[in-house]
């Protein structure tokens, strides 16, 4: 459908095979398969979520109480901070 030439492999003795974070070829669907099978989940499902980047919610427990997200605060106060923007400044600290 995108003008790559389609080749079919009839006879391979295969040495190595494993998933990969980065596939080669952007329609590499092995890990989603899997995770659907795994589930028990449709493969559209699967795909949709994780375009959406929401394949995490089949690895969240949901039978308890739910953790509390912490506040969202800055990683450090003002003092230290402004500490360590001095620090930066001064070469020989």
């Amino acid at each position: 459908d995108q003008g790559y030439p389609l080749r079919r492999l009839t006879g391979v003795q295969l040495v190595d095979v494993a998933p990969v974070n980065v596939p080669a070829y952007p329609d590499s669907t092995a890990g989603l398969r899997s995770l659907a099978n795994r589930f028990e989940a449709d493969f559209e499902e699967v795909r949709s979520m994780a375009r959406e980047d929401e394949l995490r919610k089949f690895f969240v427990r949901t039978d308890g109480p739910q953790p509390k997200k912490p506040a969202k605060r800055g990683m450090f106060g003002p003092a230290a901070a402004a500490a360590l923007l001095a620090r930066r400044e001064d070469p020989y600290v």
